[in-house]
């Protein structure tokens, strides 16, 4: 229903306040004193607001204006080399050659990330920009200039390095290492004689000594606070420039205090500290450095997804023998063919060989049938063969192909990188200004009783014993963890979010056809003959605007062409009764009528069809579907979880009652004849829910709950749908889903409550006096190492968990 704009204060407005696309004032959806053009937006901006990510729509203006991000003009290097053709066909894909992959030197945490990321939206050069954090390697789509990508990069601080496409990183990660240790290095010579100095000068050297002691040690602090702390201040001034905060303010405070405070004092002759911030600055280094080999080690071993068909072997052809053999996924290459036997996945994208194969593609394009490929036809990696032999040439590997695409996200973690930057910002900001504010207040009241020297030697101990891991480093890493050992169980967890309200979960909402149904309608009996051409074409054409899997079963067996589907005038739900067309001056209806049948050895569910023309039945359709294997099982578990499960379905009365019964679920617990919208407005009434759908004909349902759980249809699709999307299709994974949810929940809470009492009890032991900085800086890696073995045993605990 259209929707009036009078009197209010969006009369005026033109365009969706989420995506921005033209309103249509007859369909445009207001809501919290703001204008959409679908349910779909308003939605996913409730979510943005809800995540206090609000900042996403400045960002989008910055790049709707074309405002250029300014370059600052350093030693910035010439990278119009990048643009040449001969260079492009080396780092390039042949299929892509508007992307190219960029190693980013400096990446240290998701503050990095938004701030790479965001490239796209500072340059109109640049399309995206998408930043795997454990390789480092940025995905950079350009429209026409790569060089705008590595200059930009480089005026915030980082550098960004050309790879080949497929190479490995290995080699730019040892030389990023070894450029940290060279300033580990530095640092630790300078500290090193700094502190011999300052203990020649403690030992009661002479005034002449003493002068010339410290001028060397001022001489040998340069380097120190120039060349071996830059990480520090490069991360600052990034956070300074985009107003976000970055747990380095309060480091940088005390190298700068205290090294011109040092400086003024040896003009004056005044107490100098520059022992001791060459010893905070090379401590806190090698912290820093320990931490980042524990994290990028853990990463490294969870990162499962990339080799989700590497374990696999297959039917190789060697040319040489003339026969088959069994060969690792990983040794086959692009031009060779490869055979498969009825159940085998297909890992490669490439052409079919064989004259007629059946193939399940649902996990790719949602078709709820096994798919006819014909030699010379596409075969794409993740279908399943369903027929007896498949012979194939392989024209993709790994994450070439269009599945490995999608799983390359998630092993990126770009479905929730955003997410994780948001919640690391949120928290580190909390975390700089209580540090921040605690050390400049001890320091400053301090000084007036112990001096300025013991309470400096004090903060500076503060400072480094605070360790903001676990809202930095740690929690990301787990929630990393989590997501890959779902996936390896056979769900993709698209929102954070997830894992915050999985744990106050009290309903579950099933929908019924294509979810605890099979879906796979089969036509039983059609007496057809009697209708005309007309009618057949008719029939035809209407079903081929639903995407119901009644629809695809008539369109199936009718199998007409697509070029001959006649124009449909109007189309749409009959809410709670099924479908309709009009065709000219003809209006075709198809209700559906309950059967009380139920087959109890095999399940079979019957259902008929109507076909009308203008009110009057010129035919009926006979269907069959039947119950999912685990369905019941499925529910049995949910129940004995203390949840309740309910039925929420389009379909009759009588049907929805028939599947509750053999299901066990309650009566009063199952909805019939709901449309769309009443599945939105009933989820939107009750809190706490999960919806379990098809992620196309149940978008809105699975946008409205609390948590939509997708379980058919294409996996492209369901991401944007979906909270979560089961790939195994085993609705046993909704069991073991919450489960797994929960029990990341609690290593969260733990990991949290752990990092608490540490920098409770270290923070005040180092104030008074406990804890010395030496003795901080090992405490500091120590406890960064305990968190993540935390979130690492927990990960582990999260791949032995049961199902039911």
């Amino acid at each position: 229903m259209g929707l009036n704009f009078q009197n209010t204060d969006i009369a005026d407005r033109t365009e969706c306040d989420h995506c921005g696309a033209e309103l249509d004032i007859n369909d445009a959806v207001v809501k919290d004193k703001r204008a959409y053009c679908c349910n779909g937006c308003y939605s996913v901006s409730k979510m943005i607001h809800s995540m206090g990510l609000e900042e996403y729509y400045s960002i989008k203006d910055f790049g709707k204006h074309k405002q250029e991000l300014p370059l600052i003009k350093t030693d910035m290097e010439d990278y119009s080399y990048l643009n040449q053709e001969n260079f492009k066909k080396i780092y390039t894909d042949p299929t892509n050659t508007k992307t190219m992959d960029f190693y980013i030197e400096g990446i240290h945490c998701t503050g990095c990330l938004w701030l790479i990321e965001n490239l796209s939206e500072a340059s109109q050069h640049i399309e995206s920009v998408e930043l795997n954090m454990s390789s480092k390697i940025a995905s950079v789509k350009v429209k026409d200039d790569f060089s705008v990508f590595p200059a930009l990069a480089n005026s915030l601080g980082y550098s960004a390095h050309p790879v080949k496409p497929g190479d490995e990183t290995k080699n730019l990660e040892q030389a990023e290492g070894r450029k940290f240790l060279y300033r580990i290095g530095v640092a630790g010579f300078c500290a090193g004689n700094i502190m011999l100095l300052a203990a020649a000068v403690y030992s009661g050297a002479e005034i002449f000594f003493k002068d010339i002691f410290q001028i060397i040690s001022a001489v040998l602090l340069l380097p120190v606070v120039t060349y071996c702390a830059y990480p520090f201040y490069k991360n600052v001034l990034n956070s300074l420039r985009y107003k976000k905060a970055d747990v380095d303010i309060a480091v940088v405070f005390i190298i700068i205090a205290g090294t011109l405070l040092s400086v003024t004092n040896l003009y004056i002759g005044g107490e100098t500290y520059f022992d001791s911030i060459a010893a905070f600055i090379f401590l806190l280094l090698l912290s820093r450095y320990v931490l980042r080999y524990f994290q990028n080690t853990l990463v490294k071993k969870s990162s499962k997804v990339s080799s989700i068909f590497r374990e696999m072997k297959v039917l190789r052809w060697d040319a040489v023998a003339g026969q088959y053999f069994l060969s690792p996924v990983a040794d086959v290459k692009t031009g060779e063919k490869v055979k498969f036997l009825r159940g085998d996945t297909i890992p490669f994208d490439g052409i079919s060989l064989s004259a007629n194969t059946y193939l399940d593609v649902a996990v790719l394009t949602g078709e709820n049938y096994p798919k006819s490929i014909r030699s010379g036809e596409q075969v794409y990696a993740g279908s399943t063969l369903e027929s007896d032999l498949l012979t194939m040439k392989v024209k993709s590997t790994g994450f070439e192909t269009r599945i490995g695409k999608i799983l390359k996200k998630i092993d990126d973690g770009s479905f929730v990188n955003k997410n994780l930057s948001a919640f690391t910002d949120r928290y580190s900001t909390i975390f700089t200004f209580t540090v921040a504010s605690i050390a400049l207040t001890f320091l400053s009241v301090a000084s007036f009783n112990l001096g300025f020297s013991q309470s400096l030697t004090r903060t500076i101990s503060f400072v480094l014993v605070s360790c903001p891991c676990a809202f930095i480093f740690v929690l990301p890493l787990t929630y990393s963890f989590s997501i890959k050992s779902g996936f390896e169980k056979g769900y993709i967890i698209r929102n954070l979010a997830f894992f915050d309200k999985v744990k106050n979960i009290k309903n579950i909402f099933f929908d019924k056809t294509g979810t605890l149904t099979s879906g796979r309608f089969r036509i039983l009996e059609w007496g057809n003959k009697l209708l005309t051409d007309y009618d057949l074409w008719a029939i035809y054409s209407v079903q081929s605007k639903s995407k119901h899997p009644i629809s695809e079963s008539i369109i199936r067996y009718l199998n007409f062409k697509k070029q001959d589907v006649k124009e449909v005038n109007e189309h749409g739900l009959i809410p709670g009764k099924g479908y309709y067309g009009i065709l000219g001056s003809d209006r075709y209806e198809f209700i559906n009528e309950p059967i009380s049948n139920l087959n109890d050895v095999n399940q079979l569910l019957l259902t008929r069809i109507n076909i009308l023309k203008n009110g009057i039945k010129i035919s009926e359709i006979l269907f069959g579907d039947t119950l999912r294997e685990d369905a019941k099982l499925t529910i049995n578990c949910i129940n004995k979880m203390g949840l309740n499960t309910h039925l929420l379905s389009g379909d009759r009365r009588l049907n929805v009652l028939k599947i509750a019964s053999a299901l066990g679920i309650d009566e009063d617990e199952s909805y019939s004849e709901q449309s769309p919208e009443d599945k939105i407005n009933l989820l939107a009434r009750t809190e706490h829910s999960i919806m379990v759908g098809d992620g196309l004909n149940d978008s809105g349902a699975l946008a409205q709950a609390d948590i939509g759980i997708a379980t058919q249809g294409s996996v492209e699709q369901n991401l944007g749908a979906s909270d979560i999307y089961l790939i195994n299709k085993s609705l046993l994974s909704i069991v073991d889903l919450i489960r797994h949810g929960i029990t990341t929940s609690s290593i969260i809470r733990y990991t949290i409550l752990t990092s608490l009492i540490y920098n409770i009890t270290a923070g005040t032991l180092a104030l008074f006096g406990f804890i010395t900085p030496l003795a901080a800086a090992v405490l500091m890696p120590l406890s960064s190492f305990l968190l993540l073995s935390i979130s690492y045993l927990g990960h582990r605990n999260l791949r032995g968990t049961k199902p039911c």
